[in-house]
């Protein structure tokens, strides 16, 4: 669930400072959650506790809550999260979202799904000045937290199973019912408290910077731990782009994000790694060496220089494209299918069947040095619905 509504009815009576907070689900267990209400009027200071920003998964900036509240039940300020842009497929979701509350400081915060690996948070601090930005975590008590290696948190469920979540910021610290300091605590009902493990996770830097997170499992017992690596983009001039690559056992993905970014008439290129685009988001995924899913936001091309890989050229600029390849199989989801769509590369041999918005493709088109041409007429006569 990702909070990027208003900041509540009129005064917002109910309403807690949780712009841009996020609860996640992995594998049917709750992971992060929202450590909820404990009490109305009798302990004040609980009770602006749990509805300031540190007490919900998302980013505070220099130590401040991001709304102000007065009294019990009403508010000094308020902080409205304004969805910027979503898109939605089986195997690959991508939001972005942004709030005001620290204007002139402007908080924007991605979100990216993949079915194999797990979820990317981007979290942008936009503006000027030097600034400390925190994100806040809060886990179920179901789970144990503790500082694996630089940059990795280990949460390990009561089951044995675990999760992970990595980061680049400068600092994290992990608090657990600390009564002093008020930390690492959820009331799962009115009037209750329970200890739970919280973490903060800090970045001082001047503005504009960009702290980066990952959340997933793993995907076999014998798997080494995931290692999540910022990577530079080759940009052309003017153009800015975060990079990442996260490697999970045999899966490894890498995202290209120019978040805030509107589609120009003139393509803006970025390389990274495999990949060059002039897309909004990429995401590409690789299980155990060849390419198994590829995700476009906002592209007219990607273009690969691994010759047994796939290139998609479009006549336009595509809202979204989502690619899979595996078991002979080349799946295509788009919202708005492009009225032509060149798909080229040596992977195109192993290919058996084609699908577009989950209706099977006639027919593959004849080999023309590995590439297949597709109309927009081909796709399924109405788009998958988002």
């Amino acid at each position: 669930v990702f909070d990027v509504g208003p900041h509540g009815y009129l005064n917002g009576g109910h309403a807690h400072a949780g712009a841009l907070a996020i609860t996640l689900t992995l594998a049917g267990r709750p992971l992060l959650i929202d450590p909820g209400t404990s009490t109305y009027t009798m302990n004040p200071e609980v009770r602006d506790r749990f509805r300031s920003s540190m007490s919900h998964n998302t980013v505070t900036l220099d130590g401040r809550s991001q709304a102000i509240p007065s009294g019990p039940f009403h508010w000094q300020t308020r902080a409205d999260a304004r969805l910027d842009g979503s898109t939605f497929s089986r195997d690959f979701d991508w939001v972005e979202a942004s709030h005001e509350a620290y204007a002139p400081v402007r908080h924007r915060r991605t979100l990216l799904r993949t079915a194999l690996n797990g979820w990317l948070v981007v979290d942008d601090i936009l503006g000027e000045g030097r600034h400390s930005a925190t994100a806040h975590w809060h886990f179920h008590p179901g789970w144990r937290v503790s500082r694996d290696a630089a940059g990795r948190l280990r949460a390990t469920h009561g089951d044995g199973d675990e999760a992970w979540l990595l980061h680049d910021a400068d600092d994290v610290s992990l608090t657990q019912g600390d009564a002093s300091s008020g930390r690492g605590w959820y009331a799962p009902a009115y009037g209750t408290l329970l200890p739970i493990w919280a973490a903060r996770v800090e970045k001082a830097e001047t503005a504009p910077f960009t702290i980066v997170t990952w959340l997933g499992g793993s995907h076999a017992a014998t798997d080494a731990p995931p290692v999540l690596d910022r990577i530079v983009p080759a940009c052309e001039a003017g153009c800015t782009a975060i990079g990442a690559r996260v490697v999970n056992g045999r899966h490894t993905s890498v995202f290209l994000l120019q978040p805030g970014v509107s589609p120009s008439p003139r393509a803006r290129t970025c390389g990274i790694l495999d990949y060059e685009t002039d897309a909004h988001t990429l995401h590409y995924l690789t299980t155990d060496g060849p390419l198994t899913q590829l995700d476009l936001v906002g592209a007219s091309y990607a273009r690969t220089r691994h010759r047994d890989w796939l290139s998609l050229d479009a006549d336009a600029r595509m809202a979204d494209v989502h690619m899979t390849a595996s078991d002979c199989v080349l799946s295509l989801e788009a919202s708005r299918p492009p009225p032509r769509l060149r798909i080229t590369g040596a992977g195109l041999r192993s290919i058996v069947t084609v699908r577009l918005n989950h209706r099977d493709y006639p027919c593959l088109a004849a080999d023309e040095g590995d590439a297949l041409l597709l109309s927009g007429a081909d796709w399924a006569e109405s788009p998958v619905v988002r």
